[in-house]
């Protein structure tokens, strides 16, 4: 096994110097520091359950060259290799729009970065014990999380969605205490362990912790790092010029907002969007209480916890927006021109409001922008609320509309998306209407109707990992059987594509999952 190891992270950033603290890794404040170097419990007789060969591939990790035994010991941190030590970052956050203070890698540490021929890698463990940062935490992660991760990672990036990466869930013998849906019923649950590869892990919050505690040499250390190794187009034009800082807000802006125009093309809720939670890089991060929105409900929150509904569907561009304000605040100590942080904010507002609306007319395959079309999007939007109509099935049904098609042929496909009986002649009559206006779009677009329908597959997935099927893949795991866990993360990776294998899939929530908390909504504990 040939690994490239770099240590770019605990080179050039400053490392957490008290030695007689760390000996005890018990939670507590970390000052004027990046990281700190950290210790994974042993873990006992851990088993890889499922392993992601392509991710492998990324990091020259394959389960060919390594004794199944010896790639168990390091995924679960019960090995350590020569010459890495493992740590775990600092880092702070606004949760729910509040300053939290100090957060951290509570329950991950980072094993090692490597590189291969085109990028630098880390490759990060999650439920490996207590760190510095674990606030009142065990550290450890739960079975079911850790599947719901190491398959949601992997979906969205086969979705074409930027994300942070799995390589493998793992179980072990042990069982923690968890309250699930924070009621106070406490309970005991499978352990599990997830081991995450992305380029980097920075988050915002990373920034914010520094720039709260006016540490401007380590918040200058940090933006610094980061330009260097991640955006190198930056570090090569600026150099040393302080407009560094403002042209690395500015590519984080754009990164942050494309990722939230795809998280709404596929109805995508990532359910805890805090400032911790958003990555430098534009990646989502930190699988939760995600779900995919089933019923189109744009005040719909995957998660349990926010009574508020502060991350819903229709809430995700303004927060993400809100987010980057507080960004701008860490930066702005690096760089005091206010102006040009408030002009990067304004231009890609407005982009991004250009980026949706865009999105839009390509998930209905409409290339003519015009206020025409604009008005049957809002239509549309009202028509699925009032219908209860299921967004994904929804669109890609519409894949499949000609210019030949005919209203009966329609409105079968409007019953196949909807949670409700459609019977109501006023709401059928605003259907039939619509659908005459969009045949009417289609037809006078300079496009075939294959190609553009071709287009809209592209853009419209067929197949998602809605809640209800994960819940059953997490309850077959619990039972030591893990078809299923292999299967979904086969079915994942062509989303896109019709595949008879996995066509039981595309169908609506059963009727039975309605009436249980976690079919529909999560805990953080999740």
């Amino acid at each position: 096994m040939l690994l490239h190891l770099d240590h770019s992270f605990v080179k050039h950033l400053s490392k957490d110097l008290n030695l007689e603290e760390l000996s005890k890794q018990t939670p507590r404040k970390v000052q004027k520091a990046h990281y700190s170097y950290t210790t994974p419990i042993q873990a006992k007789n851990p088993k890889i359950l499922h392993y992601s060969e392509q991710v492998a591939k990324l990091i020259n990790l394959s389960k060919e060259e390594l004794p199944q035994k010896e790639l168990e010991n390091i995924l679960s941190g019960n090995h350590i290799l020569e010459k890495t030590q493992p740590y775990a970052m600092c880092y702070g956050g606004h949760q729910f729009g509040h300053w939290a203070g100090q957060l951290g890698d509570g329950r991950a540490m980072n094993l090692f970065q490597l590189k291969n021929q085109k990028n630098t890698y880390t490759l990060q463990l999650k439920g490996v014990g207590q760190t510095p940062y674990s606030r009142q935490g065990d550290g450890l992660a739960v079975l079911r999380s850790c599947i719901r991760e190491h398959l949601c990672s992997e979906a969205m990036h086969y979705l074409g969605i930027p994300t942070t990466r799995s390589l493998a869930v793992l179980t072990t013998q042990e069982k923690v205490w968890r309250d699930p849906y924070y009621n106070g019923n406490h309970k005991q649950e499978a352990r599990g362990i997830s081991a995450r590869v992305a380029d980097s892990f920075i988050r915002f919050g990373n920034f914010e912790i520094f720039a709260a505690r006016q540490d401007t040499k380590n918040l200058k250390k940090l933006a610094d790092y980061v330009i260097k190794i991640h955006y190198k187009e930056i570090h090569q034009k600026y150099k040393d010029h302080p407009d560094k800082y403002i042209a690395l807000f500015k590519e984080v802006c754009n990164k942050t907002t494309t990722l939230v125009t795809h998280w709404q093309r596929v109805g995508f809720v990532h359910g805890v969007m805090n400032t911790d939670n958003m990555s430098i890089l534009g990646l989502t991060i930190d699988y939760g209480p995600f779900g995919w929105m089933e019923a189109y409900q744009p005040k719909w929150c995957a998660n349990l916890s926010d009574t508020n509904l502060r991350y819903a569907f229709d809430q995700q561009s303004n927060i993400a927006f809100w987010n980057l304000v507080q960004l701008a605040n860490a930066l702005v100590l690096l760089n005091p021109n206010i102006k040009d942080f408030e002009n990067i904010l304004e231009t890609q507002y407005n982009k991004h409001q250009k980026e949706l609306l865009d999105m839009e007319h390509k998930k209905l395959g409409i290339t003519n922008n015009n206020p025409e079309s604009i008005s049957l999007i809002y239509e549309l939007k009202e028509m699925m609320i009032d219908s209860q109509i299921d967004f994904t099935l929804f669109y890609r049904k519409l894949c499949s509309v000609t210019s030949e098609f005919q209203w009966k042929s329609f409105l079968n496909q409007l019953k196949f998306c909807s949670y409700q009986e459609l019977n109501n002649e006023k709401n059928l009559a605003k259907w039939q209407n619509w659908f005459k206006q969009y045949k009417q779009l289609i037809i006078n677009q300079k496009i075939s109707d294959q190609e553009r329908n071709q287009k809209m597959k592209n853009t419209n997935p067929k197949y998602i990992l809605r809640n209800y099927i994960l819940e059953i893949c997490i309850e077959e795991s619990l039972k030591e059987n893990y078809d299923m866990l292999y299967e979904l993360h086969n079915f994942s990776k062509m989303p896109y594509k019709t595949n008879l294998k996995y066509q039981k899939w595309f169908k609506k929530r059963p009727d039975f999952t309605r009436q249980k908390t976690q079919y529909t909504r999560l805990s953080c504990s999740s």
